[in-house]
């Protein structure tokens, strides 16, 4: 049986102090993906262009730092290696494999998560985008959907 784990995408809107990674992005996107990890009742992290993979009471700090390669190159970020973020991942899903990771983020990070994988031989892994292909506003629908059910 498949382990399934939500993997949500950072926002760039920001608190401008250190905060719990779950208060810290404040982006109407990534608060209604909150919101639906919070309700799914299965394991979830963010997946954070400075930080690789953030827990949600994490505290960190304030960045401006984005993932770049989201026009048809390959995804990195200039602080953290996809080397990095695939062991950080693998070490957050454990033994729990098979698994599935939905990404509930933009096209760019679903890539990245996948080619971390890859790099650092995490097998096992199934990555989803229910969202792929949506604009933000359709997003933003999805989930209000999602909660009014």
């Amino acid at each position: 049986m498949n382990t399934t784990h939500l993997l949500i995408g950072c926002g760039g809107l920001k608190l401008d102090r250190p905060a719990a990674a779950c208060e810290l992005y404040t982006g109407p996107l990534f608060r209604a993906a909150h919101t639906h990890a919070e309700a799914s009742g299965v394991p979830w992290a963010i997946l954070s262009a400075r930080y690789g993979l953030v827990m949600p009471n994490q505290v960190i700090e304030p960045y401006d730092t984005r993932l770049v390669g989201s026009r048809g190159r390959t995804p990195r970020s200039n602080n953290i290696s996809r080397a990095q973020v695939g062991l950080q991942i693998g070490r957050w899903l454990g033994a729990s494999r098979p698994a599935i990771i939905e990404v509930h983020a933009g096209v760019a990070y679903a890539r990245w998560a996948r080619l971390a994988l890859d790099l650092a031989l995490v097998h096992g892994v199934e990555i989803v985008a229910p969202l792929h292909g949506l604009q933000v506003g359709e997003r933003l629908s999805w989930y209000r959907q999602r909660r009014a059910a």
